[in-house]
């Protein structure tokens, strides 16, 4: 079973919190303010580049050892 998965919008993380599965709100310096990245359990800042920082994100980076994510 999923314990934690990474999510780059609202409408997951609220999904996510009803079914008790641990978020991390994906997010760029743009979106510091978002109410995704408030209501998240775990928020993570990817850079300053609001599309790049999102497309050029490294998957493994985020499962592996800073947020120990499943998906």
């Amino acid at each position: 079973m999923l314990r934690k998965i990474a999510i780059a919008n609202l409408g997951e993380i609220a999904a996510c919190a009803e079914i008790g599965i641990r978020s991390v709100a994906i997010y760029s310096d743009a979106d510091r303010f978002a109410l995704h990245v408030k209501k998240t359990d775990a928020p993570y800042c990817i850079g300053s580049k609001a599309l790049a920082g999102y497309l050029l994100a490294d998957p493994h980076h985020l499962y592996e050892r800073d947020c120990s994510i499943q998906a």
